[in-house]
């Protein structure tokens, strides 16, 4: 199973198209991929394109709290009370990087926490979709440290990146989260990775801060082919045994 969020303009953007092109794949009108479709199963999720953020209870174990970070680009980190000291964790509401007042304190957060615990053995790759940067991201975040099946993630990012290049010339980054952006803590990749699901990554949409969140409308199209394109690579190496 895949299990994919979308946030922000172009997230929102992207998810139609997706649903729109894995539609086609189910029924057999995309050439190409139509042998993934009876081997994956795909759940879309867009209830978390607001601004709201994680929490973390330790500054070792990501926790969804708060709310989700779908929805974010530039201010996923998150602490405890106990932790307000480390970067980007605030205890005060109307802060940027308000951690919220406890653990999954939303409905919404919530119910995607439950819904990943209780399919977290049949979810395979997690995928979010932010804005902005141009970066494939992957854990860690809260930490400097290289998560077990490295190679693995990294070869997916690496052929998706490239694929994804391929269309339109853009160029992303790729890599951990911490090495390759900043170090953030409570992100939901890190929280979905340490649940157990083994491919976990983060698109940081187009551009590179030229237009920043205000991505122009006649964008956002391309930035949804190259980027269903870069999912469908992800999606042909699950398929694949890594060593």
């Amino acid at each position: 199973m895949y299990r994919i969020g979308f946030g922000e303009k172009q997230g929102q953007g992207t998810q139609s198209f997706t649903a729109e092109e894995l539609m086609l794949i189910v029924t057999g009108k995309s050439s190409g991929v139509l042998r993934i479709a009876p081997q994956i199963f795909y759940q879309i999720h867009t209830l978390l394109s607001f601004l709201l953020y994680l929490y973390l209870p330790s500054k070792y174990e990501p926790v969804l709290a708060k709310g989700e970070e779908v929805g974010i680009a530039h201010h996923p980190e998150t602490h405890t009370r106990d932790a307000v000291s480390d970067e980007g964790a605030s205890m005060h509401p109307c802060d940027d990087t308000y951690c919220g007042p406890f653990p999954e304190s939303e409905p919404e957060v919530k119910a995607v926490a439950n819904f990943l615990r209780k399919h977290r053995k049949h979810i395979k790759a997690y995928l979010s979709f932010h804005a902005y940067a141009q970066m494939l991201l992957y854990p860690y975040s809260y930490k400097y440290a290289t998560i077990p099946n490295f190679s693995c993630v990294e070869s997916a990012a690496y052929k998706a990146v490239k694929a994804l290049r391929s269309v339109y010339g853009v160029k992303y980054k790729h890599g951990p989260a911490s090495r390759t952006l900043y170090v953030s803590s409570g992100s939901s990749m890190d929280w979905a990775y340490k649940n157990g699901i083994p491919y976990a990554f983060a698109f940081e949409l187009r551009d590179t801060g030229h237009f920043g969140f205000l991505l122009p409308e006649v964008l956002i199209r391309p930035t949804c082919t190259e980027t269903m394109l870069a999912v469908k690579n992800i999606t042909m190496h699950l398929l694949k045994k890594c060593p």
